[in-house]
């Protein structure tokens, strides 16, 4: 046992010491911040997008401005949000009404807007609270360009904006030369063409960026308002009377019965907790995928430079296998250690957008026993790919032999990100069924199905059944280990190495 301890020390610190060790044990951490940091500048600092209205109908422009006017004050009410939380006295709660929901954002601005909010919520912000900034309009309209016919035929109009969409040429405004993003052509019977389909629009929309897909909705969501309006008007109903009615919702209560009795109610944190698995099982395949990388590549290296050589006149082949073991587990632990607790206190830490759903999801996730079946998943999975990886790092006489078998390895080891959405989606189902009694992914699946209470009788199975494949592959790594370690030349033979698990390969 004290050479086995030995082992696992160097074999800790050796990798401890590598630059790839505070690499991946920083890297999670920064790549959170990063993200966040990173989204939300970038979700801030979008640069305006100019646009073009032509409206040969004459029906449908003030429609569109409006439109374009109720999604920027969805932003500034958002923002607001945002702004009255960060700020907020002591013992105060942010109002609901701050939530950027449609009847929230019909109530904003029929109040007055960000003014007349500020002056009713000043009180509750500390006295030290910045001014607020309203954010820059996303989608300005711009008027054509001044060579534009807009009486002219749809094709000829686009014939003459498209310089300007592709960028050859350049609108004024305010002085200053920009890029045309989009254009909408709006042709004279539009209004009648959007009762019935003709074949071709009578409403265009031309962008080279497809992938903004705001700026589209948003004016089909201004249009269908108004031809709506104008067909409730010419039958006769009262619009307002209809949006009135429209806005009526029916409020549907989700209820747990696996909970407590009073807590059955299901919140937005424990529809958020419901779905950590997910994130649970990508960060076990990155913790397991790295650990074992390091294992294999100690054991090549060890094999190839007859370090092995120099240890095996020391100890035994079941010694080094358990001090590797111990040592790169340790480094395993580590890791994962500090990512699940950065993980938790940047959750804890964090007050920006959501903060008050982020904040009780991880509590949730802390009281479901999620964490220790994460560790249990990833000491059993650890020990299972430990076995395969040791015994095909016993076999190869260098690193890029190594890399040969790496290969079909991850293609075995990527089966559990391509269906974790879909076992997270029916943990019960034939699918999770059948990947939880397949050992290698056994500790993914079951991981994945942990918040949705599996029976019992398949955990236990489960957990037994990991445990008899890491001892079986371990066994046949530590004889494989031993007959391997010395030897030179080429790989053996299938029927050699079966002959070495059996132990027969002695002579």
């Amino acid at each position: 046992m004290k050479y086995t301890l030995l082992i696992a020390l160097r074999e800790f610190a050796e990798n401890a010491k590598t630059k790839g060790f505070w690499i991946g044990l920083f890297m999670l951490p920064l790549i959170l911040v990063i993200s966040f940091f990173v989204s939300t500048k970038l979700s801030k600092s979008e640069p305006a997008r100019y646009f073009v209205v032509v409206d040969q109908s004459g029906e449908l422009s003030a429609s569109i401005d409006s439109s374009i006017n109720w999604a920027h004050q969805r932003t500034v009410l958002q923002a607001l949000g945002e702004h009255v939380r960060e700020h907020l006295r002591a013992g105060q709660n942010p109002p609901m009404d701050l939530w950027p929901n449609p009847a929230a954002v019909d109530a904003f601005i029929a109040a007055g807007g960000k003014d007349a909010y500020l002056s009713h919520l000043r009180p509750m912000l500390r006295e030290n609270t910045p001014e607020f900034k309203e954010p820059a309009h996303r989608f300005v309209r711009v008027q054509p360009p001044v060579a534009l016919d807009t009486t002219a035929s749809a094709s000829r109009i686009l014939e003459t904006l498209k310089p300007y969409l592709v960028g050859e040429k350049h609108i004024t405004v305010d002085g200053a030369d920009v890029s045309l993003f989009a254009a909408l052509v709006i042709e004279p019977d539009a209004v009648e063409g959007a009762t019935r389909w003709t074949g071709e629009p009578a409403i265009q929309y031309w962008s080279t960026n497809l992938a903004v897909d705001d700026l589209p909705e948003i004016f089909r969501g201004g249009l269908n308002y108004e031809v709506r309006r104008r067909l409730y008007a010419a039958r006769g109903v009262e619009f307002s009377t209809v949006r009135s009615v429209e806005g009526t919702q029916v409020r549907i209560g989700s209820f747990d019965p696996g909970k407590a009795s009073g807590t059955e109610t299901v919140s937005t944190a424990d529809r958020i907790a419901g779905n950590i698995p997910v994130a649970f099982v990508y960060l076990l395949w990155v913790s397991i995928f790295t650990v074992m990388q390091m294992l294999l590549n100690n054991t090549v290296e060890e094999k190839s430079n007859r370090i092995a050589e120099v240890l095996l006149s020391s100890v035994t082949p079941n010694e080094i296998m358990m001090g590797k073991l111990i040592g790169i587990a340790g480094i395993g632990v580590t890791m994962v250690g500090a990512w699940l607790a950065t993980i938790f206190i940047g959750a804890n830490l964090y007050q920006g957008p959501g903060a008050e759903v982020v904040g009780p999801a991880i509590a949730a996730v802390a009281s479901t026993g999620l964490v220790p079946m994460f560790l249990l998943c990833f000491l059993l999975g650890y020990l299972i790919y430990a076995g395969l990886f040791l015994s095909i790092g016993a076999l190869c006489n260098d690193i890029k032999e190594a890399q040969s078998f790496q290969g079909p390895m991850m293609l075995i080891m990527m089966v559990p990100l391509f269906t974790m959405v879909f076992v997270n989606r029916d943990p019960h189902g034939t699918l999770a069924t059948i990947l939880t009694w397949i050992p290698l992914y056994t500790p993914f699946t079951l991981m994945n199905r942990a918040a949705a209470d599996p029976p019992v009788l398949e955990v236990v199975g489960a957990v037994l059944l990991m445990i008899a494949t890491a001892v079986l592959l371990l066994w046949s790594a530590g004889r494989i280990l031993r007959m391997a370690m010395l030897r030179a030349g080429g790989r053996p033979k299938f029927v050699e190495l079966m002959q070495w698990v059996r132990g027969r390969g002695d002579a």
